[in-house]
């Protein structure tokens, strides 16, 4: 029989993240190209997940961890949502662009500005995976959680100095890692 007070904690922890982390969360999934409802959609799954499956585990994690773990667990359900999304939007090309037998119109330009974006996100994604863990994890706080660096370095635990180093330090990489000739603040 389950223990009705560990089911409370467990709850309360649950409730406690989603207050904390969801808007955070969101974000990320519209970092990755998804519109505000599929980002919201991606960060239930997350947390029904969790619910179902992972609630244990995530219990003995510092907050630190946890942090960490939802935003990839988030970033990678928006990866496999997109994906999808992909492929229904390169079929859609290929029917709209017309081999004789399909239709003869071009994809829309729309369609064509939308794949280029996601290029684009790609791109820089495969550029931040290269990164040093450190260096990867100061990078996707800074671009995808549009988080400052004393905000960061709160999160993280790492002196603000040396946030804005690897923020520095990772702007460098991702300039010699895209053809984007470096990643600038606006």
């Amino acid at each position: 029989m389950p223990d009705p007070s560990k089911e409370k904690h467990d709850e309360e922890l649950l409730k406690r993240l989603y207050t904390q982390l969801s808007p955070r969360l969101l974000v990320t999934a519209m970092e990755q190209g998804l519109c505000p409802a599929d980002a919201e959609d991606v960060v239930g799954d997350v947390f029904a997940y969790l619910m179902r499956k992972a609630l244990p585990r995530l219990a003995q994690m510092t907050e630190r961890q946890r942090h960490a773990t939802l935003t990839l667990a988030v970033r990678n359900r928006a990866k496999s949502l997109l994906r999808k999304q992909n492929r229904f939007l390169s079929l859609s090309s290929y029917y709209a662009a017309g081999d004789g037998r399909h239709g003869s119109e071009a994809p829309d330009r729309e369609v064509m500005e939308l794949i280029e974006a996601r290029e684009l996100k790609r791109s820089i994604n495969k550029a931040l995976d290269k990164l040093p863990p450190a260096l990867f994890e100061t990078m996707y706080l800074y671009i995808a959680g549009n988080l400052t660096g004393t905000e960061i370095a709160e999160l993280t635990g790492v002196k603000v100095s040396t946030v804005y180093k690897r923020i520095k330090r990772g702007k460098q990489l991702l300039g010699k890692s895209t053809d984007l000739g470096g990643y600038k603040d606006e």
